[in-house]
């Protein structure tokens, strides 16, 4: 786009300073978290280049003042105020602890300014509502975390949530040094009005320092941070004298039977300590080549308190996030891209044995002491993305061709060797965007088409106690099923914004669309453990149907 289509976006996610301007969609950035799975799906079909490597960038406390060191058009006061809607529908399979639809509200709203020779000051916040419909055989939220140590009992339904979100960033130089540290908190209340009732409080509490060289045309940054969450979930009956069965779950349908007695409610408290780390670089010239490099590292500790308190299960999990990104300008306002991103999770779950003793035996108190652990568990997902983009400026117009393809994989393994899951999808994409400029409206609008197919699937779960019923249809089969699946892949968005005075207004729309059926031969054939009076998906091949949109309308001023 030229200069003056110029948005102002949350995390303030601008263009890279490249010889071509390249365009910038706001409204892929109005809000800093997702709310649903379906969201989160539709951000990782999308592949939007630029988006992923300016959200990279910016993840560093210290970009904010690197921008403003660069970027003569960026005025002292920017910010942004936005509301949206946003809604899920899924038919045929689903995952039962992320539920089969949803509908949600956010406002928000972000501000910047820059110091006067002592820095730049940013900040955003957002309050979001809405429900998470026909959730079953998890009580937990942003269960993804905690897998496979959830807790859960047997009747489901739907969760309301209030979610809050606040972000505050400061950043400045320091002669040839550039400095800067952020802080993020994320908190939610979730709870579901229908017996045995739930209460979740989440939070999520980050910081992080930043620290950057900038050499001639190259720039070397380095952040780190540290993250503390905590999860309290409950799950209690309302109506007096009734009991039900609650079950601590530690994978492939597995559960600790003492744990999981009948009772009138449960408690559990869930905690994870995060470390992370990044090294970026970028190399920004005058000549048409730019590059970013980046590579992070994350270490997250699970560990988990039961109500007469001990850690019964914990995990240890390792991430992994390169990126690449090549941008190639020539005179003849044609540019081209290479992009290249992956994310790898490495999780180990942690058994610990626990003996009960006596510490006082004319009161009868009793305490607890981790006596051995054992390592079973193994989950390992990766999830690569290759693009290429081939930019033509017409004009008033800019149009934008892409291709690309993105390999998913996902495997659980018992160390025992009796329990293996395993997945891997391959998904090939071609993308084509249009941008347009008016003398005071502005229009993007971009249209992907993927198609998912399975490579390899495995699924080899068999119960070892066949006395007891289990919960691996539920817990093992059914994410199985959901992930084994032939799809077509919609992705759309369109931005219109219009220039007033002082003030531009504006809408953007989005939709996601996988349409599809699980693999042939994909079917459980045992006796399902135990019924529930929330949505399940069929023991045989189904269809698999998953909608997603929204609309938000935001202000710039």
């Amino acid at each position: 786009m030229m200069e003056k289509f110029k948005y102002l976006i949350l995390f303030a996610l601008i263009p890279l300073q490249m010889n071509a301007q390249q365009s910038s969609h706001i409204t892929d950035h109005l809000s800093p978290i997702t709310l649903s799975p379906q969201e989160d799906r539709y951000s990782a079909t999308n592949t939007d280049i630029s988006l992923n490597s300016v959200r990279t960038l910016y993840a560093n406390p210290i970009f904010t003042e690197w921008r403003k060191s660069t970027d003569s058009i960026n005025s002292q006061h920017n910010a942004i105020v936005y509301a949206g809607v946003a809604g899920a529908d899924s038919k045929g399979d689903f995952i039962p602890y992320e539920g089969n639809g949803s509908t949600d509200y956010r406002i928000g709203a972000y501000g910047e300014y820059s110091l006067q020779q002592s820095g730049t000051l940013s900040g955003c916040i957002q309050y979001s509502q809405g429900k998470h419909r026909n959730i079953g055989w998890s009580a937990m939220r942003l269960t993804e975390l905690y897998f496979p140590y959830i807790s859960t009992d047997s009747c489901g339904g739907d969760f309301k949530f209030d979610t809050y979100y606040a972000e505050g960033n400061y950043a400045f130089s320091l002669k040839k040094w550039m400095l800067g540290i952020k802080g993020t908190f994320y908190g939610e209340q979730a709870y579901r009005l229908t017996d045995p009732r739930a209460l979740n409080n989440t939070t999520w509490l980050r910081f992080n320092v930043g620290v950057a060289r900038s050499i001639g045309n190259h720039l070397l940054m380095l952040d780190a941070g540290y993250g503390r969450n905590k999860q309290h979930m409950q799950l209690r009956y309302w109506r007096p004298g009734q009991q039900d069965r609650f079950f601590v779950c530690y994978g492939f349908g597995l559960y600790d039977t003492r744990q999981s007695a009948v009772s009138f409610g449960k408690s559990r408290m869930y905690y994870i300590d995060e470390f992370n780390a990044r090294l970026q670089y970028l190399f920004n010239t005058q000549s048409p080549l730019a590059i970013h490099v980046s590579l992070g590292y994350a270490y997250q500790h699970m560990e988990t308190e039961e109500s007469d308190i001990y850690n019964l299960y914990e995990s240890r999990s390792h991430q992994l996030s390169p990126l690449f990104r090549l941008t190639y300008d020539v005179q003849n306002d044609w540019q081209f891209e290479l992009f290249s991103m992956c994310d790898i999770v490495l999780r180990k779950g942690y058994e610990n044995i626990i003996e009960e003793y006596l510490i006082d035996k004319e009161n009868n108190i009793y305490d607890f002491r981790t006596i051995a652990t054992r390592q079973n568990y193994n989950r390992d997902t990766h999830a690569w993305t290759t693009a290429f983009k081939v930019s033509k400026r017409i004009g008033s117009v800019n149009i934008g061709l892409q291709g690309g393809i993105s390999t998913d994989g996902y495997e659980e393994k018992y160390a025992s060797g009796t329990y293996r899951i395993k997945v891997q999808t391959l998904t090939p994409h071609a993308k084509l965007s249009a941008e347009w400029q008016a003398p005071k409206d502005d229009i993007a609008i971009s249209l992907l088409y993927a198609h998912q197919s399975v490579g390899n699937n495995t699924y080899k779960v068999d119960m070892q106690n066949q006395q007891i019923p289990h919960l691996d249809f539920q817990h093992a089969f059914a994410p199985y099923a959901f992930r084994a699946a032939s799809l077509d892949k919609l992705t759309a968005s369109i931005t219109w914004q219009h220039q007033l005075k002082k003030i531009a207004i504006g809408l953007n729309a989005k939709l996601y669309i996988a349409d599809g059926n699980r693999k042939k031969g994909v079917a459980y054939t045992g006796d399902i453990g135990f019924s529930s009076t929330a949505p399940m998906i069929s023991a045989f091949p189904d269809k698999h149907l998953e909608r997603w949109g929204s609309i938000t309308m935001f202000v710039t001023f």
